[in-house]
């Protein structure tokens, strides 16, 4: 059984993921995922990727940690978060150092559409 945890990201995360990620903390509620392998090898994958000025949204946020990643590691990207758990709004909000590039965005979403080459969330 999980029970609350605070990590401070440069012991929770692999050596190679945690370059100018600085003191940060996580809060990781007992019922939220338990960031494991798996998401440090996708993380990885996030880093290779050049998304500096990009538009990601993230769905399924959870505790906000691959946002707080992206804003680190592409400080100009466009970072909108979701998740079906209405609690996860206010523990992401928690996690991360809010800034213009950032919007969580609250509620349940059943459909999202971008008719313009712009984001619809603009």
């Amino acid at each position: 059984m999980h029970t609350d945890r605070h990590f401070l990201l440069s012991d929770l995360l692999p050596g190679d993921l945690v370059d100018g990620i600085g003191d940060r903390h996580l809060h990781v509620p007992a019922w939220a995922f338990q960031p494991d392998g798996w998401s440090f090898a996708f993380q990885r994958g996030l880093r290779r990727l050049r998304l500096d000025g990009a538009k990601v949204w993230e769905v399924g946020m959870g505790t906000g940690l691959n946002i707080l990643l992206l804003n680190r590691w592409f400080p100009r990207a466009w970072l909108r978060g979701s998740d079906y758990n209405p609690a996860c709004a206010a523990l992401v909000r928690e996690n991360l150092e809010p800034n213009d590039y950032i919007k969580i965005l609250d509620g349940a979403w059943d459909l999202v559409t971008n008719t313009t080459e712009s984001c619809v969330l603009d």
